[in-house]
């Protein structure tokens, strides 16, 4: 079994973001002395579903299948189905 993943640079300002909520919300907190649930978890929880998303591209190749993309948004292919490969040359400027 053959399994690449890769970390795309889309990734991380999600997961900065994350920590920029985080430490707003708990900066109002402080100084505020009231917490803001209504805020904190829908912001939350839609940048960490982006960011769990898009944290890695893999391509993974099986004996009879060939499967590639990110964690919830892949392909799948039957490698019976592939009839022809190509050689193609991609420019790598989203795997830094």
């Amino acid at each position: 079994m053959y399994y690449q993943k890769h970390h795309p640079w889309l990734a991380w300002p999600f997961f900065a973001l994350i920590i920029f909520v985080i430490v707003f919300h708990i900066i109002i907190y402080v100084k505020s002395g009231v917490w803001r649930w209504l805020s904190f978890f829908p912001n939350i929880s839609i940048l960490s579903f982006f960011a769990y998303c898009f944290h890695f591209y893999f391509v993974s190749a099986d004996h009879d299948q060939l499967r590639f993309g990110y964690a919830l948004w892949s392909v799948r292919l039957n490698v019976t189905d592939i009839a022809q490969i190509e050689e193609t040359n991609i420019n790598r400027l989203y795997h830094r």
